[in-house]
């Protein structure tokens, strides 16, 4: 077993405390409960009062049930949402980024724009690495993902017998630049980190790669022997053109406009350093209900070393209606 075993979240499987839900199960063992209790009940007539009784109670108990499971994942880190990954995030002393402040003043008011569960769940995967400064191969990308967010620098003072000063100073807007991350020994004692910004291609300004290179070649990260070089991560394009046949009826539109958002949430997943894109993932995107068979025109499996992305520069998706 290594130091650091980066897990895929996505692989893990479902966790024994999320049950599934089935009302008639659960109406099913409360008429058996009950005639176990009362022989001489009988069930057959639906609109028995003590059936509908019992139709109320099942339901109430799937919903519980639902209830359960959603507070279960809730507090893993591979499920939680929203505010519940933040106080996941405050357990290992991990914050969520804010992308773009947005401005109050504006008409209408620009809304702030934080980090993505996405990318704040990576992060606070990470964050046990972060106790080892930036040796290791995990170390250096949670370092380069969370630049900013640590003391550059801090200064500890005594001004007076019984009161201590700690003064920290951070690095102004280092915490929103960098999307994804990777790091490597490219040379003995030379470690490569690829920087992926946020926004298009995903390719990073240089004022960004000059902040990281700063921040991670810092005495308090940098192991001495270490030689850092920090790097944009390079891009490999791709596009989509795409065929789905669906039985003939009304419901064209809306299949299309469902696999195109099933499409576009799959590329954005896969738009991080090192990952694949593949024919079976986007025929798991575009089967979406109605479709009865996909067809990619022309698409090959994009495989992406482990210093590039791939980048969707766009997408077509066809509908064609077929008779069975």
């Amino acid at each position: 077993m290594s130091r650091f075993d980066d897990i895929d979240l996505s692989k893990l499987g479902k966790p024994n405390v999320i049950v599934p839900l089935d009302f008639e199960t659960a109406l099913t063992e409360l008429k058996a409960d009950y005639a176990g209790r009362y022989p001489d009940f009988s069930a057959d007539l639906e609109s028995e009062p003590l059936v509908k009784l019992m139709e109320t109670a099942a339901y109430r108990e799937v919903t519980l049930r639902g209830q359960i499971n959603d507070d279960a994942r809730a507090v893993m880190l591979a499920f939680a949402e929203d505010t519940d990954l933040d106080h996941i995030g405050a357990r290992f002393a991990v914050a969520r980024k804010l992308i773009d402040p947005g401005d109050a003043n504006a008409i209408p008011p620009i809304p702030p724009t934080p980090e993505k569960d996405e990318a704040f769940r990576r992060r606070i995967q990470l964050a046990p690495e972060a106790l080892s400064v930036a040796g290791p191969r995990g170390g250096y990308i949670f370092n380069a993902l969370t630049a900013g967010e640590q003391p550059a620098r801090s200064e500890i003072t005594s001004p007076e017998p019984g009161i201590v000063l700690i003064r920290y100073e951070f690095t102004d807007n280092l915490a929103a630049l960098a999307k994804d991350s990777d790091a490597y020994m490219s040379n003995p004692g030379e470690v490569t980190i690829v920087i992926m910004g946020w926004g298009g291609t995903g390719v990073p300004s240089q004022e960004t790669l000059d902040a990281i290179t700063a921040h991670l070649n810092d005495e308090h990260v940098r192991p001495l022997g270490d030689t850092v070089i920090v790097r944009p991560v390079e891009v490999v394009e791709y596009a989509i053109n795409a065929t789905l046949e669906t039985l003939d009826g009304p419901a064209g539109p809306i299949i299309k406009a469902s696999a195109e958002a099933a499409l576009a949430a799959y590329v954005e997943t896969r738009h991080r350093i090192g990952l694949r894109v593949t024919e079976s993932g986007l025929h798991e995107a575009l089967t979406v209900p109605g479709v009865e068979k996909v067809v990619l025109n022309g698409f090959a499996d994009i495989a992406p070393e482990r210093h590039e992305t791939a980048h969707c520069t766009g997408f077509t998706v066809d509908v064609e209606a077929v008779n069975v």
